[in-house]
């Protein structure tokens, strides 16, 4: 989803499914922007995903006349994160946007916590949908973490609507987990990814690339030695329109980038359920 690899000439056959990370970014902070709050603070892992959304995401607030401040942190580097979240507490913003990944979140808000961030009149928006299972389970007071995330909430691209959702889901979760970690992912040589919980929303777009992969391969004619050009090839796969698990599959045939038609942007809030679970409900 990085931005960063939109870098034509480092990435001239470059096309994907999922949605680039700037148009998620350009779409929160409209978000942030129509809520009434115009100053706010964007802490963000340091590394190549978080650095380029956070750049995505000061240049669209830039443009909207906002006031925004970064702050970076090392990824699962408590220290890093306690300077950081403190940065944000001398900075005196109350609107925290933040790029992180599953195993600083509970680091995060147990910082902002210590700093007094989560007090009534502070709100915190993340950048991305996770897994609160994951977040609790990386926690060492998990009744705690849920206390303090209560309220915060989550931003998305989601495309996933009508009846496509649970067909894919049901499909996906008739499918037995070893089948595709063995089958599949060995196949391909990578890591098993897929857990009890899922694989979360990069199933649907990764099963999406698989389609447009094969629809341009049908178009195709092999040459005397199974070969194929591979620039008809990179075409064929930018001309595909479907409709796939995650929505309306088109890409801009100039840049292989996926088109934001019919995407949606989705905030969910964070609420607690028990003392040691939260619910995500769609706002």
């Amino acid at each position: 989803t990085a931005s960063t690899l939109s870098d034509r000439d480092t990435y001239p056959t470059l096309s994907r499914t999922v949605i680039n990370d700037a148009v998620l970014a350009a779409n929160v902070i409209r978000s942030i922007f129509s809520m009434g709050w115009t100053r706010i603070a964007i802490l963000h892992v340091n590394d190549a995903w978080g650095r380029a959304f956070q750049s995505e995401a000061m240049n669209e607030a830039s443009l909207l006349g906002m006031q925004a401040v970064a702050f970076g942190f090392a990824l699962a580097d408590a220290s890093a994160i306690e300077r950081a979240v403190s940065q944000i507490a001398d900075s005196g913003v109350r609107i925290t946007l933040f790029i992180a990944f599953e195993q600083d979140i509970a680091a995060v808000a147990a910082a902002a916590d210590r700093h007094g961030l989560l007090a009534t009149g502070h709100a915190w928006i993340a950048a991305n949908e996770f897994s609160i299972e994951s977040v609790l389970l990386s926690s060492a007071e998990p009744a705690r973490t849920v206390e303090q995330m209560s309220g915060w909430m989550t931003a998305s691209m989601d495309a996933l609507q009508g009846d496509r959702r649970p067909r894919f889901q049901g499909a996906l979760d008739s499918t037995p987990i070893q089948y595709l970690n063995n089958n599949v992912f060995e196949g391909l040589m990578l890591e098993a990814v897929i857990t009890a919980e899922g694989c979360g929303e990069y199933c649907a777009t990764m099963y999406d690339a698989v389609w447009a992969a094969a629809i341009a391969m049908s178009k195709m004619e092999l040459g005397a030695d199974g070969s194929v050009d591979k620039a008809a090839l990179l075409s064929e796969i930018r001309e595909a329109s479907f409709q796939g698990a995650s929505g309306q599959v088109e890409f801009d045939r100039e840049t292989g980038e996926r088109s934001a038609a019919g995407q949606r942007l989705l905030i969910k809030n964070l609420r607690p359920t028990t003392e040691t679970s939260l619910s995500q409900l769609v706002t």
